[in-house]
């Protein structure tokens, strides 16, 4: 039997890895397309400490945080 902690943690790790792409797409376009967006975006990314701003790792861990 596998605990239940170890369920809840597979079934939020293959949410994840399916839902992330998507979440990177709409980020990226999202920043291109609102000013506003992107300089709310980065004073949060800031804040989270996430310091690569704008790189493409940048977007994966943005993404994978949301979901």
């Amino acid at each position: 039997m596998i605990p239940d902690a170890t369920f809840f943690v597979r079934r939020l790790t293959e949410a994840v890895d399916t839902l992330w792409p998507s979440l990177e797409r709409s980020l990226r376009t999202t920043m291109s397309r609102d000013p506003k967006f992107k300089k709310q975006l980065r004073a949060w990314a800031t804040r989270q400490g996430i310091a690569n701003f704008g790189d493409d790792p940048f977007y994966e861990t943005v993404a994978r945080q949301v979901v």
